[in-house]
């Protein structure tokens, strides 16, 4: 029992931002009281559920976890609830119970009997539940059973005479089975391990007299006979009869449970009775071979060996009318509740302590197992130590001297039945039998740490400071002071002379009244330490905060994190096991690590075994007894058997629940569906059920087609936005907490169809259609080359022949015998006569390879040429210019003017009596026409068109244009097309 504690109020007046940091204080520390009940999880509304009114669970065969409530059916996948309601498909929202048949599809059966199943991802209500409804009338379904051949049966109390049998595969008819009135019945179903049972008795008969004999009844029915056959006839005095069930056990056991009875039924024979106080309202077998009795108003028991036992760790949730109890493929226990949801201890083979069940509070601060084996634990705040002993009792100190809102921080035992404590302000020494007074010692140091040397003093600290204590008689006097600077987490003895300390500014040591600051040689060792442990060997093994473990070893350190094991890098406390192995308590579990020495005598470590679950946070101590572990959370004690504790080697099955393309579900059943190219924005969402410590279960996957390794994640969904086309297989497996993978890969397979101008014909057709292409392409371009080749050839003989005709002995003679005139006769014009000649015969030169000149140029040479005639001819030659400047840039086959004008002096009479009239003007139709009056020469030379010929072959050689000729018995007129600068710069590229 908790010692009484009396409490004096008195009105207390404080400031308003007093009260504030108080209620905020209050709240936290009623948060953590509702917390406590450990390691028990409680799911509610909070969590999802639909209701807080759960009436029963089970697990399927996948490995999903089933709940009935009265607002539908969930499922859950140890991340989110999954709910289903009468607008999914449910006959009704209030489901007592589900059971899997061998097909795999789910039932479940409501409070008004109608029956409904779940079948790949649907609902599905039986046709014939309003004609069920009514045969049933006021009889209560107590349980179901469907077989192999799909017959369903129900067995009902009150009012029916008989058991229904609903034939599936047959439009769903019912049969009424009928047996004899005033029975409790049992029946096996063929092609079924299971039971019905029931009892036809009148809905007014249900509570019968203490005195009253009731006869249960075997019955067993095959396949071809629906009469069932009566095997047994058993007396049973049971006053009420409103809760019957019964379960088919291993080696022909059969339990039934009938009001507040459970019988064990073995050849015809009850083997085993207990009767309870409340009725029992289900029960479940294990995999082990225990019973789960669920009892009205009670906290369930375990049936086991013809032994009913009781979990502590059960007492905590005694008031929340548990309706249903079960085992997972884990090991965990999952329990429904009437008034608070779902209840979820991971594992049977951890002891919890709180608040709840006996601690004095729930955030342990230091723990010590003394000489007689039991634990002294003291919880922060609080003078009272809480005493676990040995038959698992807790009995109490209460430190009288001290608050309540005072810390514990050390307590130490000696062997004379003695034991020293420690807190902020003061040390106490107590007798470990007679509690009831500490030894008064004036003016005694607190501290958070005690070790005691071989001649009796301490060795305590404080927040900076390292003491040695020293007791006479009465008082407890500082014998040294060490000031040390920084908050000293944890003091250590190697020898009286030789102390460790792990402070907030890392690793010092004292040796001989020297302090040693070990930050200074090694700078990982100036972090923050919580704990340091001594091996043997003298390397120290060092907790901290960020970094993980650091072994000092000799003259060199070894690291170990979550990178090569371990839990968690934040370690806080740190002890040795019977094997001398070790354990470190981390803000995420524990980790157990087997070491061994070498020949050199070092400390290696072979393997590291983490023990992660979600009410194994935050430890703040751990120690060992024997085989017993306890570690100290800030929500209470947890302890187990080191030896029979067993790591979740369950493989996780792992699904594929829900395949979105461009953001639509698509049925997950369809095998290797085609998409369209353009659905390619794929969504997948897996998951992995393992339920034990669902937030640490680690995921990998890839996508064969894209992905070359595999992607590690703890997310559970996976998105590939712009797929290509291609044929893809998306895989991926979950590996739980404690590192098991699962054996078998979630697969599902897709193809992604390219489009239309993907398609392979498509794709022929293409290379056919660019390879005809680059023939016709090449083809032209050969055409064009031997098209230009020709053109360059006649041209260049076309230059020859002008270069022939330019330097034709009748213009060189003409041109000399005018010269020789004009310096005889000293006539003025001969200098002008030799400068327009030299002009014209260097713009020949100059412009000897061009084709086309712009017209201004071939104007300039005109213009000398006519100069010339004009010396040669006086007055006898007139050319009249009309040229429109815009169409000077415009260009002109080369010396095409001056083959002209040569021609027309050629073949006319030129003299002053009969002048040559020669007019040139650029005309509206981009043409230049030259037109002189005809006078032809008597014995004239034949005409041979060599020149205009030439002009002519060029133009349409390069531009696909011919020059006009026309004359009548008066005038000859030619029209040379004008090129405009875009159609000349068309020919050069």
């Amino acid at each position: 029992m908790r010692p009484k504690k009396i409490i004096l109020f008195k009105t207390i007046y404080l400031p308003i931002h007093t009260w504030i940091l108080l209620l905020f204080y209050l709240l936290t520390y009623a948060n953590a009281f509702a917390q406590a009940t450990l390691p028990l999880k409680n799911y509610t509304i909070n969590e999802g559920l639909p209701s807080s009114e759960v009436y029963h669970v089970m697990q399927d065969s996948k490995g999903f976890m089933w709940f009935s409530t009265d607002h539908g059916v969930c499922r859950y996948d140890g991340y989110k609830f999954k709910t289903f309601t009468t607008a999914d498909g449910l006959a009704d929202n209030t489901i007592f119970e589900c059971r899997e048949d061998a097909k795999g599809r789910i039932w479940f059966r409501s409070y008004s009997g109608k029956l409904s199943y779940y079948y790949h991802d649907s609902i599905f209500s039986l046709p014939i539940n309003e004609k069920l409804k009514k045969i049933l009338g006021p009889s209560l379904v107590t349980s179901f059973v469907i077989d192999s051949s799909d017959n369903l049966y129900l067995g009902t109390i009150h009012w029916m005479q008989g058991f229904i049998k609903i034939d599936l595969k047959h439009k769903n008819s019912i049969q009424l089975i009928p047996l004899p009135r005033d029975i409790i019945y049992i029946v096996k179903i063929p092609g079924s391990n299971q039971l019905i049972s029931g009892a036809t008795y009148l809905e007014g008969d249900k509570y019968l007299s203490m005195d009253s004999t009731n006869l249960l009844a075997m019955y067993t029915l095959s396949f071809h006979d629906s009469i069932p056959v009566k095997q047994f006839e058993i007396p049973i005095q049971e006053k009420n009869i409103f809760h019957i069930q019964t379960l088919q056990l291993p080696d022909s056991e059969i339990s039934l449970s009938i009001g507040k009875s459970f019988f064990l039924l073995h050849n015809n024979k009850i083997i085993y009775t207990h009767h309870f106080n409340t009725i029992v309202i289900y029960a479940y077998p294990d995999p082990s071979g225990k019973i789960w009795i669920t009892l009205q108003y009670e906290v369930p028991v375990c049936y086991n060996h013809f032994n009913i036992e009781h979990l502590p760790l059960l007492k905590t949730i005694k008031e929340k009318q548990i309706t249903s109890t079960a085992i997972d493929a884990e090991g965990g226990l999952w329990l429904t509740s009437q008034l608070n949801g779902i209840y979820y201890a991971s594992s049977l083979q951890f002891i919890s302590w709180t608040k709840e069940n006996g601690l004095w509070g729930n955030k342990i601060n230091f723990m010590n197992i003394a000489p007689d084996s039991s634990l002294w634990i003291s919880a922060s705040p609080g003078n009272v130590i809480s005493v676990i002993n040995k038959d698992t009792n807790i009995t109490y100190r209460t430190i009288g001297e001290l608050s309540n809102i005072s810390t514990i921080n050390t307590i130490l035992f000696n062997k004379d039945h003695t034991v020293w404590l420690s807190c902020g302000s003061k040390t106490f020494l107590y007798n470990m039998s007679n509690f009831t007074s500490a030894v008064n010692f004036k003016s005694s140091p607190g501290g958070k740490g005690l070790i005691q040397n071989a001649d009796g003093t301490l060795w305590s600290n404080t927040t900076g400071n390292l003491y040695i204590l020293k007791q006479k008689k009465d008082s407890l006097t500082i014998f040294k002071n060490i000031k040390i600077g920084a908050v000293i987490k944890k003091i250590l003895k190697e020898q009286d002379n030789i102390i460790w300390l792990a402070t907030t500014d890392g690793l010092y040591q004292y040796v001989n009244n020297t302090l040693i600051n070990w930050g200074t040689i090694y700078p990982v060792l100036k972090k923050r330490m919580d704990d340091i442990a001594l091996l043997p060997n003298g390397d120290l093994w060092i907790a901290t905060r960020d970094t993980g473990l650091i072994l000092k070893s000799k003259n060199h350190l070894r690291y170990y994190n979550t990178k090569n094991g371990l839990s968690n890098n934040f370690s806080h406390c740190l002890t040795f096991d019977y094997t001398g192995n070790l354990w470190v308590g981390t803000n995420d579990g524990l980790s157990h690590l087997f070491m061994h020495y070498d020949k050199q005598g070092n400390c290696m470590v072979d393997s590291i075994k983490n023990i992660t679950l979600p009410f194994l946070k935050e430890i703040n101590y751990v120690t060992c007894n024997k085989n017993t572990v306890y570690a100290g959370t800030n929500n209470g004690l947890i302890s187990f058997d080191m030896n029979t504790i067993s790591l979740n080697k369950t493989q996780p099955p792992v699904y594929i629940t829900e395949l979105q393309i461009d953001n639509k579900k698509f049925p997950i059943s369809t095998k290797n569906p085609y998409l369209n190219y353009d659905e390619n924005n794929i969504i997948i969402t897996y998951v992995g059920l393992t339920y034990r410590d669902a937030s640490n279960t680690l995921y990998r996957y890839r996508m064969k087609g894209i992905d070359t390794t595999w992607i590690y994640t703890q997310y559970t969904v996976v998105q590939y936005p712009k797929l290509p086309p291609g044929k893809y297989s998306f895989m991926v497996s979950a590996r739980n907490s404690d590192g098991v993978w699962s054996t078998n890969d979630a697969t599902i397979s897709f193809i992604i169809s390219p489009p239309l101008w993907g398609m392979w014909w498509v794709k022929l057709l293409l290379a056919i259609s660019i390879a005809l292409l680059i023939y016709w392409r090449v083809k032209a371009i050969l055409k064009r080359d031997r098209a230009k080749a020709e053109t360059s050839q006649k041209i260049i003989e076309m230059q020859l022949r002008e270069l022939r005709e330019q330097m034709d002995p009748h213009f060189l003679f003409n041109t000399l015998n005018t010269l020789t005139y004009l310096v005889e006769s000293k006539s003025p014009n001969a200098p002008i006569f030799v400068d327009e000649l030299s002009k014209y015969f260097r713009y020949s030169l100059q412009f000897r390879n061009v084709e086309f000149t712009e017209l201004h140029n071939e104007l300039k040479q005109a213009k000398r040429y006519t100069n010339l005639l004009k010396i040669r001819y006086g007055d006898g030659l007139l050319v009249n210019w009309e040229i429109d400047t815009i169409m000077a840039g415009y260009f002109i086959s080369n010396h095409s003017l001056q083959i002209l004008l040569e021609n027309i002096t050629k073949h006319n009479v030129v003299s002053n009596e009969s002048p040559l009239i020669v007019e040139i003007k650029t005309t509206s139709n981009n043409s230049l026409l030259v037109k002189n009056n005809i006078q032809p020469k008597t014995g004239k030379e034949e005409s041979t068109g060599l020149g205009l010929k030439s002009i002519d072959e060029r133009y349409y050689l390069l531009f696909n244009k011919k020059i006009k000729i026309n004359h009548t018995s008066n005038l000859f007129l030619i029209e040379l097309p004008l090129i405009t600068p875009d159609e000349y710069e068309s020919t050069l590229n």
